[in-house]
């Protein structure tokens, strides 16, 4: 359940994951200014070093990386290589 104008919200901690520099911060500035407080990664690689160094509520992947696909980095993720609370 998300009240996006409520006091009241389930998640807040967002992982960005998108190696374009003008999406990535246009995705940041609109979650910011929801509430949510947002991290920005450019790379796959990176993404999971952070996955795995920290709890988020959402994470939001583009499915075209550099370094790899968002496929494999959500794979990767839900096989345990990273961290996502439920």
């Amino acid at each position: 359940r998300l009240k996006l104008f409520g006091s009241e919200r389930r998640y807040n901690k967002v992982l960005l994951i998108d190696d374009d520099r003008t999406n990535l911060e246009f995705s940041c500035a609109n979650l910011t200014r929801l509430g949510f407080m947002v991290e920005k990664i450019r790379s796959g690689k990176e993404a999971l070093e952070r996955a795995n160094a920290n709890k988020y509520d959402i994470i939001f992947v583009d499915i075209e990386l550099r370094d790899m696909t968002g496929y494999g980095v959500t794979r990767a993720i839900r096989m345990g290589n990273g961290a996502c609370s439920n």
